[in-house]
């Protein structure tokens, strides 16, 4: 019967087994529920990375290394482009059929958790959730929320010995992921929604504004009209939702999809300079050593040594 239920618990990692094909380091399962597995990618080639869930679950991914070069994609549509830091989080829901697209080595842990979980939780203590929000991807970098250093915590206690001190300890730290996850949903829904905040359809519409204008001059002024916000308005809102300027933002936006272009193209780096909003060359070449530490020519040439 324990094998049964263990088994049970167990049948999120199985499922996406079937369709990662990848090397795993380990697995587990807890009381609640939560099941995880952490991912090794040993292959530096370009893979695509598709989902084998059921729909009422949420998929929790904590980075353990960098992945230099992914697009996440939801009900495919991107929801994400570029790199992802080592300590990084993203959360995404199963029912959005959520699927990757990475290029080079890495390793993550993955967390499966059910909606349903956390709903109960939330019910429990009178919390109001936000179902819009659990519909739509989720990222943020290790300082940001408590919830990366709950999972580095499961990462480096969920292989220890299979004794009941450890079941004990895997379930308590598995407890401690749902209080996380809780709290960042029901955040977005006790938030202020007043006329001059940035709600979710008015975020949503400056990210397609520049999803669509990548390439061309977007100004401050363009990124307001798609919120409907004043100049002034529309930067103190997008600096309290995200935590830096939207100029800044749409830079590291351009910086990431540079990345992807020279990983995955032959165009010069003056084209890509181009197509991704710099002005020419140069512009793009000191933006990006500040970001990743190397000139784009030097991970052109890291690419091409590697594929010969």
């Amino acid at each position: 019967m324990e094998e049964e239920v263990a088994q049970a618990r167990l049948a999120p990692v199985e499922a996406m087994r079937q369709v990662w094909h990848m090397d795993t380091r380990w697995e587990f399962g807890a009381a609640n529920g939560i099941c995880g597995v952490v991912w090794d990618c040993a292959r530096p080639d370009l893979r695509h990375l598709p989902s084998n869930l059921p729909d009422d679950l949420l998929v929790v991914s904590l980075h353990r290394t960098p992945v230099d070069c992914v697009e996440v994609r939801l009900d495919g549509a991107p929801c994400h482009n570029g790199r992802l830091a080592a300590g990084s989080w993203m959360v995404v829901p199963s029912s959005g059929a959520p699927e990757a697209l990475t290029e080079g080595v890495f390793s993550l842990l993955h967390l499966y958790v059910s909606r349903g979980l956390l709903r109960d939780v939330a019910a429990e203590y009178d919390i109001d959730l936000s179902p819009a929000r659990m519909d739509e991807c989720r990222t943020g970098r290790f300082d940001q929320h408590t919830l990366a250093a709950t999972c580095q915590r499961i990462d480096s206690g969920a292989a220890i010995e299979s004794d009941a001190l450890a079941r004990l300890s895997r379930d308590r730290m598995a407890q401690a992921l749902v209080a996380d996850m809780v709290a960042l949903f029901a955040e977005d829904a006790g938030a202020p929604s007043g006329p001059e905040t940035l709600t979710g359809p008015r975020a949503r519409r400056v990210e397609a504004l520049v999803a669509a204008r990548l390439g061309e001059a977007i100004t401050l002024d363009d990124m307001a009209g798609a919120a409907g916000l004043s100049r002034s308005h529309f930067l103190r809102a997008y600096k309290a939702r995200f935590g830096e300027t939207p100029m800044a933002r749409l830079r590291h936006l351009r910086l990431e999809r540079a990345m992807t272009l020279l990983r995955t193209t032959d165009a010069s780096i003056g084209e890509i300079a181009l197509a991704t909003g710099f002005a020419d060359q140069s512009h793009l070449s000191r933006h990006f050593k500040r970001l990743y530490g190397r000139p784009p020519g030097a991970i052109r040439s890291e690419i091409r040594a590697t594929r010969r």
